[in-house]
């Protein structure tokens, strides 16, 4: 992208010095520390600083791999500056944001890329950080506390490096088929770790013996790595590409994509998304016509067919493994329609009505812009809270995060930018590029935001950033229709 110096050639000096001096401190610091993490991460810097400057685009697949794959969070790269860590994700969004800026600087006819998401998600971020430096202020929160929440929602800025910075087709396809491949390394690492076992965890993020309302399923391991919302969003987008795109439906290695995310998604055993799963599907037969509704039913059936001979084929021999599987399957969805997962005080959904409560409360207390993150916004509650645990910050229902954190405003902030980003899709997607794209990650995001009822999808570290980049793709095709369609 800076391959070519600009006309203006001081300008493009001030440029390479700028480099050549954060080059030379980090190296500098190698040499004074002398610790292997400095030079590692140094190096890590200089080559990742490189790629981004060729390919802003490599910068934004670094920034998901190390976010929402199989990388674990303090596993990111990083180093100590005295007042907090320094990561190299920090590192890539920085230089995706300088390429920005020096594209306003040197070419006259560059300006920013606008979207209607725009002015809600700035909104959005700027009331978040600013609540919270209210609350340090006030020595509710501290400057420890709040740097993990706060560069977990500064993730979204992703958003920007997209629609700024991505620009032609073949990077579009590119970001696309690398994103699918991520899906397709995390699931299939999934899949090892299931048959490795609980006893011998390997995966960063959750991997655990099932437990569904009271029931041990001893065989069965529940596995939740940092990719899974990447898998998640693929196996929605694959499916929609399957029911709605004639050119890639009958693509072999996307069957393949949409089987491996699938696999993902249920070893997740997230009933919320599986929950989620019917919904999309009964919205796809809403939004489809006659013809399509025909193709999704006669695909589903043999969808169907298809699972039903695995599942034979699973059950007779696979000794126990396979059948303790399906048990298990079966009884955490339906457990979604036993009376008990609702009216139980001591069922994992009732068990959380008491930090609704405290949320509520909170949120009256202030009602604009909400405590800030990285405070506390309940007491230590004994059998809640123990030792090994303090819950105080944490708090499952993603709605109620966003009014305790960020109030009513930073609330419909970012409601407003999903819900915009679920009506552009919807009323878009069949004019827009890579329609069956832009469908399913709609239909996604329709998903999240169900799931975000029983866990805060919409402000998680491993969901912000993939979350950030399909907003961004989806506007890019957005924006690629004509002025008289859009």
């Amino acid at each position: 992208m800076l391959a070519n110096p600009p006309s203006d050639q001081f300008r493009y000096i001030f440029l390479m010095l700028g480099i050549s001096i954060v080059i030379g401190l980090l190296l500098g610091m190698a040499i004074v520390f002398s610790t292997p993490g400095i030079v590692i991460l140094a190096i890590s810097i200089v080559l990742s600083v490189k790629l981004v400057l060729k390919n802003p685009v490599w910068g934004i697949l670094g920034y998901i791999a190390l976010t929402s794959t199989l990388i674990a969070t303090d596993a990111n790269p990083g180093v100590s500056i005295g007042i907090g860590h320094i990561y190299l994700t920090d590192i890539i969004l920085f230089t995706l944001f300088f390429l920005i800026g020096w594209e306003l600087l040197t070419r006259l006819e560059a300006k920013l890329v606008r979207t209607p998401l725009d002015i809600p998600l700035l909104v959005f971020i700027v009331v978040a950080l600013v609540s919270t430096f209210i609350a340090m202020i006030r020595g509710t929160a501290t400057l420890n506390s709040m740097l993990g929440p706060a560069r977990e929602i500064l993730h979204l800025l992703l958003f920007f490096a997209v629609t700024n910075l991505v620009k032609t087709d073949r990077q579009i396809r590119l970001m696309h088929g690398m994103v699918i491949a991520f899906a397709w390394v995390v699931s299939i690492v999934m899949v090892i770790q299931y048959f490795t076992g609980a006893a011998l965890p390997f995966l960063p993020g959750r991997v655990e013996v099932l437990y569904t309302e009271g029931t041990s399923f001893s065989g069965v391991t529940r596995i939740i790595p940092p990719g899974y919302p990447t898998v998640f969003f693929v196996f929605v987008i694959t499916c929609s590409i399957w029911f709605f795109d004639n050119k890639y439906s009958g693509n072999f290695i996307l069957t393949i994509s949409m089987v491996l995310s699938g696999i993902g998604v249920l070893l997740t055993f997230k009933r919320h998304l599986w929950a989620a799963l019917v919904v999309i599907f009964l919205i796809m037969l809403l939004v489809s016509n006659r013809r399509e509704i025909q193709r999704i039913l006669i695909r589903g059936f043999s969808a169907f067919a298809v699972m039903f001979v695995v599942l034979y084929f699973v059950s007779n021999y696979t000794g126990s493994t396979g059948p303790d599987l399906i048990a298990s399957s079966a009884d955490r969805m339906f457990s979604l329609f036993r009376e008990e997962t609702y009216e139980d005080p001591e069922s994992s959904l009732r068990w959380r009505d008491f930090e609704n409560y405290y949320a509520s409360r909170q949120f009256v207390s202030h009602p604009f812009i909400g405590i800030g993150l990285g405070t506390l916004y309940r007491p230590f509650i004994p059998g809640r809270d123990w030792s090994g645990f303090d819950g105080r910050g944490w708090i499952h229902n993603g709605f109620y995060w966003l009014l305790v954190r960020t109030g009513g405003i930073g609330f419909l902030a970012m409601m407003g930018m999903m819900m915009t980003v679920i009506f552009r899709g919807f009323k878009y997607w069949r004019v827009a590029p890579n329609k069956a794209y832009v469908l399913g990650f709609t239909l996604a995001i329709v998903g999240m935001l169900m799931g975000n009822s029983v866990e805060p999808l919409i402000s998680e570290g491993y969901w912000t950033p993939i979350t950030a980049t399909l907003m961004g793709l989806n506007e890019l095709s957005i924006r690629s229709i004509s002025q008289s369609d859009v």
